[in-house]
């Protein structure tokens, strides 16, 4: 929320439309939005949320002014053009579209996350070391889990799904993943604080 202020603050833009001029367009992330409430020509493509009781949440997501922490609209698809971005950055390989400089401090570890067993970058979460760095991040709103797993190498997976419960089959799913396309290291990939959140959705 605080960086989010800051960019509005120092550019005098809203936030939605900076990062839509600053990362999205750039990207090429067409299907994506930072917009609050969703923009009408995406929230036909929007999934319906899922509570862990198994409800729908009601009008189906909930709209979050905290944009920088909970607003970003996306695809796996497009959401898998910054991972790649990230992962040219990381190699060192030529064509990264935003910021080297900025992407390499997000892999660059800031501090230590105990509760996800991992190193935090700047908005990115750190394991491994040197060319068996991942990187990753989840995300989850009331309905959706998702999670977003890349290494240096350029091999990497974008999971979603609309329910509270679906951070229990993340890991199996990204296991399978890499089982099937060899990744080195198969498990576990998704860290076991993330996957104890669906403990934290079902107490409220």
């Amino acid at each position: 929320m605080i960086v989010q202020q800051m960019v509005v603050d120092v550019t005098g833009e809203p936030f939605p439309e900076y990062m839509q001029d600053a990362v999205l367009t750039p990207l090429g992330m067409s299907e994506s939005t930072f917009a609050q409430p969703l923009i009408e020509q995406l929230s036909a493509n929007a999934a319906t949320g899922t509570l862990a009781s198994g409800e729908s949440v009601g009008g189906g997501w909930h709209v979050y002014p905290e944009m920088a922490a909970a607003g970003l609209w996306t695809t796996p698809s497009d959401l898998a053009k910054f991972a790649i971005d990230l992962m040219d950055t990381q190699a060192g390989r030529s064509g990264a579209k935003l910021s080297t400089r900025a992407e390499a401090q997000m892999l660059t570890s800031q501090s230590y996350a105990w509760l996800l067993g991992a190193f935090n970058g700047q908005g990115i979460f750190l394991t491994g070391e040197s060319d068996s760095l991942r990187f990753f991040h989840e995300g989850s709103n009331a309905g959706f889990a998702s999670f977003l797993l890349g290494y240096r190498s350029g091999q990497g997976a974008i999971i979603m799904t609309n329910s509270d419960n679906g951070i229990l089959l993340m890991d199996e799913i990204a296991r399978s993943i890499a089982h099937e396309y060899n990744w080195p290291d198969a498990a576990p990939l998704i860290p076991a604080g993330v996957q104890g959140l669906p403990i934290r959705l079902l107490m409220f």
